[in-house]
């Protein structure tokens, strides 16, 4: 079933809701901040799911939460208006990468489990009780969903999901950012999503490849369509993750350089980019399917998502979209 997302961010909602009744005032407006993002993004999604809507729409609705996520900010703490289009532009981006790297069953939610954790962490170390609160609600949300998500799928996080996973970790890193908390830490645990969707944009830039084709570029897509399971890329995804986020917690202790911290986190985007090479066989099954038209730019990511019991990958938009069954 898709759209199960709807019951992480009402568990998302819920915890953040408690934690601003219960901690002090000096905590309560950060988190108020970051679950207003997340929320609101994560109502986007659902929208999404249930209706859909146009690129032109999504991107300015999107940009428009993340500027109230600013304005929120610069309400208790100063903000100077370079942040702004920066921020902005960010959150939007991380909405939408962590969409699309959201293919495969069970690489969300530990994505969401391991940076959670990473961002809870981070507070402990700078005394920022908001962010492990946050962190914590985050990584436990998106843990209670892995169950429904793995062997055998029962459950999709759909656009609500992916959405809410992205505006929460993006609100979490921009407000620690703002905060004072080392910039390699704030980035590192979304640096693995951003590496792979990044250099999969880059990659069909240089190939001159229309960006409404379908395709299946992602290092993670060609990882299960070169015959890994679901959950082995799943999890291989999260431990590079975790691996970004240790490097960060130790630049945010002061153990390890700026410099040195993002050498290392660059290594490991390259060895994580490197894998499918080392996967390069390829089952009868998983040959991807030849590119269709589809409907809009962002859709021509989901076209292209394994299917979510790992015979392949789809075929149509809405096999794309867990809507129709592969």
């Amino acid at each position: 079933m898709r759209g199960g997302g709807v019951g992480s961010l009402m568990g998302f909602a819920g915890g953040c809701a408690l934690a601003v009744t219960a901690l002090p005032q000096d905590s309560v407006a950060c988190i108020a901040s970051v679950a207003f993002a997340a929320i609101a993004i994560g109502i986007l999604g659902l929208v999404e799911d249930i209706r859909g809507l146009s690129v032109k729409t999504r991107l300015v609705l999107q940009f428009l939460v993340g500027a109230s996520l600013l304005l929120s900010l610069s309400t208790t703490t100063e903000v100077g208006w370079v942040w702004f289009p920066l921020a902005i532009l960010f959150f939007a981006a991380n909405v939408n990468f962590t969409n699309f790297m959201d293919g495969i069953n069970g690489i969300s939610g530990l994505h969401g489990l391991v940076a959670g954790l990473a961002y809870a962490a981070f507070g402990v170390v700078e005394a920022m009780v908001w962010l492990i609160v946050v962190g914590l609600i985050t990584a436990v949300v998106f843990a209670a969903f892995l169950p429904w998500n793995l062997v055998p799928p029962r459950m999709f996080l759909g656009d609500v999901g992916s959405y809410l996973l992205g505006g929460a970790l993006g609100a979490m890193a921009i407000s620690a950012l703002i905060a004072g908390l080392n910039p390699v830490a704030a980035l590192a645990p979304l640096s693995i999503y951003w590496v792979d969707t990044l250099t999969t944009l880059a990659g069909r830039i240089r190939r001159r490849e229309p960006f409404l084709q379908a395709h299946c570029s992602h290092s993670y897509q060609r990882l299960t369509g070169a015959g890994v399971p679901h959950i082995a890329v799943a999890s291989v995804v999260a431990l590079f993750t975790l691996g970004a986020s240790l490097v960060g917690f130790l630049a945010a202790s002061g153990t390890l350089t700026v410099v040195l911290s993002l050498a290392l986190i660059l290594m490991l985007g390259l060895l994580y980019l490197g894998l499918p090479r080392l996967f390069s066989f390829r089952r009868p099954n998983s040959v991807p399917p030849a590119p269709s038209a589809i409907a809009t730019p962002l859709d021509a990511e989901f076209v292209a998502k394994p299917s979510s019991d790992g015979r392949g990958f789809v075929r149509t938009p809405r096999q794309a979209r867990g809507l129709d069954a592969t």
